[in-house]
């Protein structure tokens, strides 16, 4: 999607941008399949199913109104605020107090 933006667009710092975005959203992809394994997960609720298809219906529509660039836009957001969201989830809320010295 990103390539084919450029190529009928031509606009290069989106592009690079929008492939950090894509190296961001492949980081939360393994964040989230290794906090799996470290919970010990072995289940889920298949929202990810549901939220991918309705990520499959916005580029569909949004392709079909030639207006790609909002919904890769919108896609470059998530990554960093799920990220952000991980770490102070993990780290500060469930992180395991220091023992007593």
């Amino acid at each position: 999607m990103i390539t084919g933006y450029y190529f009928e667009s031509g606009r290069r710092g989106f592009f690079i941008l929008s492939l950090f975005g894509l190296a961001a959203y492949m980081l939360q992809l393994a964040l989230y399949y290794l906090e799996r394994e470290y919970r010990e997960l072995r289940t889920g609720s298949g929202a990810t199913g549901d939220f991918r298809g309705l990520v499959y219906l916005g580029v569909f529509v949004f392709a079909l109104i030639d207006r790609l660039d909002i919904v890769i836009s919108i896609l470059l957001c998530i990554p960093p605020l799920t990220i952000l969201y991980r770490f102070i989830r993990f780290w500060i809320l469930e992180h395991p107090a220091e023992p007593p010295q």
